[in-house]
């Protein structure tokens, strides 16, 4: 009970909220291995002990501050499964770009020059397991004994084609200062998926 507690404090929402601000201010002038916890605490205006109740040091400090992030990411993008594939390509676009261009300067900064390098990894490696769960399947249905290593292959160089093109995408848009409105990008974005994914024999336009 005392945990739960702290854990909805919201005194140790805010602290935390201001140091992921001081995170994304520090690195739009520095790369994350030259910003100490001294640069944080100082940037956030709280107390080093502050930091130290919540985080053992720097590198727990990122680790959990990305993990929070990118599962209300992965959370946010679920759901559309019941939908015609079109439908919940172009639905699970607009949730993923609404979301990004809330947490715009995050994203930003992170998939920038300055961020934590594995982040753009961990963030494509939600993508991927959509993308495996929803369509592998399909790719090897039926596949031959002799013909499923190749069809392996190929899936796994679309996907990665598919995730990690996305993400470029929004990296771009992002620094671009978001020209496009998310649900434009979405609908854009979402017809490419969706024509690789047909051309490929991965869906049927009579299935819709």
């Amino acid at each position: 009970m005392m945990q739960n507690n702290i854990k909805d404090d919201p005194r140790i929402t805010r602290s935390k909220n201001m140091l992921r601000k001081a995170l994304i201010d520090l690195l739009d002038n520095q790369s994350v291995d030259n910003i100490s916890v001294k640069d944080l605490v100082e940037q956030a205006q709280i107390a080093r002990s502050t930091f130290y109740l919540y985080y053992l040091d720097k590198q727990d400090f990122l680790d959990k501050t990305i993990n929070e992030t990118l599962a209300v990411y992965e959370q946010k993008v679920q759901g559309f499964d019941e939908l015609p594939y079109r439908a919940a390509i172009q639905k699970r676009g607009e949730a993923f770009f609404n979301y990004i261009a809330e947490n715009a300067d995050f994203y930003r900064v992170m998939l920038g020059d300055n961020g934590v390098a594995a982040f753009r990894n961990r963030m494509a490696n939600v993508g991927y397991r959509y993308f495996y769960a929803r369509y592998e399947p399909l790719a090897l249905k039926d596949a031959s004994k002799d013909d499923l290593a190749t069809r392996s292959i190929k899936f796994s160089i679309l996907a990665n084609y598919i995730v990690e093109g996305k993400i470029s995408v929004t990296s771009r848009w992002l620094d671009s200062g978001m020209d496009l409105s998310p649900n434009y990008l979405a609908r854009i974005t979402s017809d490419i998926v969706y024509g690789v994914l047909v051309e490929r024999k991965l869906l049927s336009p009579t299935n819709e």
